[in-house]
């Protein structure tokens, strides 16, 4: 009898554990979102849902504290060593698109990667500004505006590779596929570069150059939603 009793017993706790852990398993799986900037667990720590931005981005803190921004929805932050480092005066971000159908290679998508610097003045901040210009842009090309609380530095270029060199010429020939900025406080004492690449399997296709003012829009979006802190 107490052997029968006993066994009862172990079944109704086995049955219980089963539902719990079923239970665990639909909630992770029914809690997806179906946006990687949500669905992947690093990225997803340095997001506040609560905090409410435009459609499609969410409201991103950076991890050493100093600055914040609007992270893109359908974007991943690497956690690789090598393309994410966060010291207190220096942080290396890298921002990858998700491709829905097959690999990144195969598929038009944009690739963004950050560096933060603080502990900063002004003749750094001019100096970096200068060494961005020399690595992005179209004959040094750029334009200058100022919000509330920042001053950014941006601009566009075609790059394409000819002999295996990268070059850069006028978007306005082609289709800019590079957009970069400088962003600084008002006091210089930090600033913030960003690289955006667009990836286009096919240079000959037109439609790579389709969405021209669809990007240059979510661009401006972007870098005048860095604040530093």
């Amino acid at each position: 009898m107490f052997w029968k009793k006993w066994w009862k017993t172990i079944v109704v706790i086995v049955g219980i554990i089963a539902l719990t852990v079923g239970g665990i398993v639909l909630v992770n799986h029914t809690s997806k979102t179906g946006d990687i900037a949500l669905d992947d667990d690093f990225t997803s720590k340095f997001i506040d849902r609560s905090v409410e931005v435009d459609d499609g981005f969410h409201f991103f803190e950076s991890q050493n504290g100093h600055y914040t921004m609007w992270f893109p929805s359908g974007y991943y932050l690497s956690d690789d060593p090598m393309m994410y480092i966060t010291q207190d005066h220096y942080e290396v971000l890298s921002m990858y698109e998700k491709a829905e159908d097959g690999s990144r290679e195969d598929v038009f998508s944009g690739t963004i990667y950050t560096m933060y610097r603080g502990a900063m003045n002004q003749w750094r901040v001019q100096n970096n500004l200068e060494m961005l210009l020399d690595d992005r842009s179209y004959d040094g090309e750029y334009e200058k505006i100022e919000t509330e609380d920042t001053i950014i530095y941006y601009g566009s270029s075609h790059h394409s590779l000819e002999d295996k060199k990268g070059v850069f010429s006028n978007p306005k020939d082609s289709y800019a596929n590079q957009y970069f900025a400088l962003i600084q406080n008002k006091e210089g004492d930090q600033f913030l570069t960003v690289d955006y690449s667009l990836y286009c399997p096919n240079e000959e296709e037109s439609g790579c150059g389709n969405n021209g003012e669809k990007e240059a829009s979510f661009f401006d979006t972007f870098i005048r939603n860095i604040k530093f802190r």
